[in-house]
């Protein structure tokens, strides 16, 4: 189970996830982050680490507008985002375009979206988990946390690591 967790305070959006994977009964810490910045967005998400690094390592997107996010992020992103994926064979079958449990979370200018496994978006308040359900075995306390925070008055990405010391 991933946990991807976004937010806004003020102008800066504040982005966090585990740094968990898992394998059937196995669950292991990987160095690949489900959250990054790429130009002025910053992207979480759950399921396939493929989609993420393509969206990472092939994607170029062009700077947000100041207004029509949604139409923008329909006509402008998602084509992008499908076009990367179709071309590195990374497509899910049918409805479920970037693979069954993969969602994306997008955020720019202080907005966030969601971006379905079928590609499509919808705003934050809308955002469904794509899987419910309990781990067979509670998250060590010790697995690495990293958060990534954008600022549209500061115009720059940090990159923070944090342990998690709470429990579940």
């Amino acid at each position: 189970m991933t946990v991807v967790l976004a937010d806004t305070q003020d102008e800066t959006l504040i982005f966090a996830a585990d740094s968990a994977a898992s394998n059937g009964d196995e669950i292991y810490t990987v160095d690949t982050p489900k959250v990054f910045a790429l130009g002025s967005y910053l992207f979480g998400y759950t399921g396939s680490y493929r989609i993420g690094q393509i969206l990472r390592h092939y994607v170029e997107l062009p700077e947000p507008p100041e207004r029509e996010a949604e139409r923008f992020l329909v006509r402008e992103v998602v084509p992008i985002l499908r076009a990367a994926v179709l071309e590195q064979g990374a497509a899910g079958p049918g409805q479920d375009f970037l693979g069954e449990k993969t969602a994306l979370l997008v955020g720019f200018r202080s907005r966030i979206w969601c971006i379905g496994t079928d590609l499509t978006v919808t705003p934050e308040a809308a955002c469904a988990p794509t899987e419910r359900s309990t781990p067979s075995t509670p998250p060590a306390s010790d697995r690495p946390v990293v958060a990534w925070s954008w600022s549209s008055k500061r115009r720059r990405s940090t990159p923070r690591t944090s342990v998690d010391r709470g429990s579940s």
